[in-house]
């Protein structure tokens, strides 16, 4: 029976990205604007890939207006998580989570405006703690709640860079009440309970 290439599952990429271990090439094959596609990138790095994959995959059609949350989005995801990943900044698997959530960002936050500074905050016009607190409280309570944060969150490492590279000074994130998260229980398997019962007690000071 001829049995065909197993494939290799990658979760340190983006969703159309795939990597073919035995040619050690990457490709995207996916759905974009309607139409299937399928677009080698050949034998280079992890990085390059994803800037190319993000060249095909970015809002090119409707590019971001200059001084908005959705070009900060793209600079973040275009310029800052390629540097941090290069320099070991950042781990890939934190890096693929970042532009998993930027979609969702870039829908609900980017054509608002940024505001350059503290001061410029009360406009009607600029993203501000209110906007992100109203965010979360959407979905506090509810599924997605957990989400909520990680996608804040996100967006706030996307504002602490645009203070670093001079794009805005007031991040609307910070103020903004997260939603309550449970705990993780630990569940101890029978090997684990066993050592924590024969484990000898403390000795009194």
């Amino acid at each position: 029976m001829n049995v065909g290439r197993k494939r290799t599952l990658r979760h340190d990429l983006p969703p159309g990205l795939r990597f073919d271990p035995t040619w050690e090439t990457y490709h995207y094959r996916g759905t974009h604007a309607g139409e299937r596609l399928y677009v080698p990138f050949g034998k280079i790095g992890r990085e390059a890939a994803i800037k190319a994959y993000w060249k095909i995959v970015g809002p090119q059609k409707d590019e971001p207006a200059a001084g908005t949350v959705g070009e900060l989005i793209d600079r973040y995801l275009h310029d800052e998580v390629p540097r941090r990943l290069r320099v070991g900044k950042m781990k890939p698997i934190t890096a693929t989570e970042y532009e998993r959530n930027a979609p969702a960002l870039r829908e609900a936050f980017g054509k608002f405006k940024l505001a350059r500074t503290a001061a410029e905050s009360g406009r009607h016009d600029v993203l501000r703690t209110l906007d992100v607190d109203q965010y979360l409280r959407k979905r506090e309570g509810a599924r997605g709640s957990v989400q909520a944060n990680r996608e804040i969150a996100v967006l706030s490492a996307m504002f602490a860079f645009g203070r670093r590279c001079g794009m805005t000074s007031y991040n609307p994130c910070e103020g903004a009440e997260r939603n309550t998260e449970q705990p993780r229980k630990r569940v101890l398997s029978g090997e684990l309970r066993t050592r924590s019962w024969r484990r000898p007690p403390l000795p009194f000071a």
